[in-house]
């Protein structure tokens, strides 16, 4: 068993501890959760232009969690890759 927490006094706290716990996948299933939350919610817009501003937002998300060390170096890259397919995916649209 895991020993609960003896001195979570902030959130980051929390979800470091929570990470821990975890194995290190809650951050990244956090940050990949709020990737699909703002990508149906854009849904309304064309599919390039849902999928841009979930990556845009999720990208920044991922630094501040990566400064607070709540995710790794992967998935930030891995979003700030997406933020580069998606700008290349809307320079090559043609509508």
């Amino acid at each position: 068993m895991y020993e609960m927490p003896s001195n979570t006094t902030t959130f980051v706290d929390l979800v470091n501890w929570t990470n821990t716990i975890t194995g290190g996948l809650y951050g990244n299933m956090a940050l990949i959760t709020f990737w699909f939350v703002v990508f149906f919610s854009m849904k309304q817009y064309l599919t390039r232009q849902a999928f841009t501003v979930a990556s845009w937002a999720c990208m920044i998300v991922s630094i501040f969690m990566r400064m607070m060390g709540i995710v790794g170096d992967m998935i930030m890259f891995i979003f700030i890759i997406l933020v580069g397919i998606s700008v290349v995916w809307l320079s090559w649209a043609t509508d």
